[in-house]
């Protein structure tokens, strides 16, 4: 029986951490088809019990951007544009503030290696992840506490997204 436990909460526990960079839906796309499956690179990673205190943190980190995303940005340009290279962007940048810039990086590559998309996605993410993490360094780098250093953040990426720092398609 104890056995059975252990397997039911390794079950429950896999499909909480099956993808961190959370989706949305706007007028013109859907996003929800993003997800991974259980077999995933991220998703093989979160099983590990050590890392899913990582795992937990990268995915409130993915719905702290993606509510930035949608707050600071129109939807049609959060599928693509400047809102998804923001989103990105935010992400990593609250990840390195939190977790380091290396633990960021495994994090974001793993989670990009994992999706289906078209490889001008990727290509996409990977260049607005790395920004993000270059951000999430600076903004350690000016002291005060972690919101104080995501404020930062948050300013730096939406800045560079409205200024076509980023890397968009289309």
């Amino acid at each position: 029986m104890k056995f059975l436990s252990s397997v039911s909460f390794f079950l429950i526990t896999t499909a909480t951490y099956t993808s961190a960079l959370p989706t949305t839906t706007d007028s013109t796309s859907t996003l929800a088809a993003r997800g991974y499956s259980a077999s995933g690179p991220e998703t093989r990673y979160c099983l590990w019990p050590s890392r899913w205190n990582v795992c937990n943190k990268a995915k409130g980190h993915a719905t702290e951007a993606l509510t930035a995303a949608e707050q600071n940005f129109p939807a049609n340009t959060l599928h693509n544009g400047k809102g998804d290279a923001f989103r990105h962007c935010y992400w990593n940048a609250r990840m390195t503030v939190d977790m380091g810039k290396d633990t960021a990086k495994t994090f974001a590559d793993l989670h990009e290696e994992g999706g289906d998309g078209p490889q001008a996605e990727k290509d996409m993410d990977l260049a607005n992840n790395a920004s993000g993490r270059q951000f999430g360094e600076e903004a350690k780098s000016g002291g005060g506490n972690n919101d104080d250093k995501y404020a930062r953040a948050l300013t730096k990426c939406k800045n560079a997204a409205n200024s076509g720092a980023l890397k968009v398609i289309g």
